[in-house]
């Protein structure tokens, strides 16, 4: 296995974010931004993986490089709101 990272994503009402650190030292290595897929058959699970996807090249590592994946949504808390 190659390095080891952990992702972390959060889907927003306008865009998704993907962060790519490095396992070992905490440095982000690599971010993805795209737009919120509210439209999408998939829903916003669309543009999450969209964003996985491009943080991932992006960091030029595998799916199978990711030890962690932390996932966040800022649409719960603005609906309440």
């Amino acid at each position: 296995m190659g390095r080891q990272v952990r992702i972390g994503i959060d889907v927003g009402g306008t865009f998704t974010k993907a962060v790519v650190l490095d396992d070992d030292t905490h440095e982000i290595i690599a971010q993805a931004v795209v737009a919120t897929t509210h439209t999408a058959a998939e829903g916003v699970a669309a543009g999450v993986i969209e964003a996985f996807r491009r943080s991932l090249a992006s960091a030029r590592v595998t799916p199978t490089e990711v030890v962690f994946i932390a996932h966040s949504t800022t649409q719960a808390s603005t609906a309440l709101l």
